[in-house]
């Protein structure tokens, strides 16, 4: 099999995962930035929706390493705890503004397609709203943080 001696399967194959998905998402934020042009509003939103869920998949490899019982959370520490968990709730909760935002610019530019509208007006409406929705994933990620109450950043 694939297996290595003492190590777990589940493990190696949510690291490859993971390195896959950040590279692939990487690659594609070079992509966006040298050779198509930001401003476009789905090159955007593609954008923004590839940083959160590198955010996303950078975090969520020592969820998983916990889960399986590693001692990482040992190694990063209460502060690295929370801050991947942090993370991984701001990822989240960005990748479901960020998809929403781009199914609604999706449905009204196909419904609404005789609604013109401003093409620099449109661009700067997309730039506010990544940007609220940055800032309330960050913010509703802490919120949610410090509910938990517990010290421990892992519990779901």
């Amino acid at each position: 099999m694939f297996l290595k001696k003492g190590i777990d399967f589940d493990y190696d194959y949510s690291q490859w995962n993971s390195t896959v998905c950040v590279i692939s998402n990487g690659l594609l934020l070079r992509v966006l930035v040298i050779h198509k042009e930001l401003k476009k509003v789905i090159n955007l939103y593609i954008f923004n929706l590839a940083c959160s869920d590198i955010v996303i998949m950078l975090s969520l490899s020592f969820t998983i390493a916990d889960i399986i019982h590693l001692p990482v959370s040992r190694q990063i520490g209460d502060i690295g705890c929370k801050l991947e968990r942090g993370a991984y709730r701001t990822g989240r909760i960005s990748s479901t503004i960020f998809l929403t935002a781009l199914s609604v610019d999706r449905f009204t530019t196909v419904v609404f397609y005789k609604w013109t509208i401003n093409p620099v007006r449109r661009r700067w409406c997309t730039l506010g709203v990544c940007t609220v929705a940055w800032i309330v994933s960050i913010s509703f990620g802490r919120f949610l943080q410090q509910e938990s109450g517990t010290s421990r950043a892992y519990q779901l």
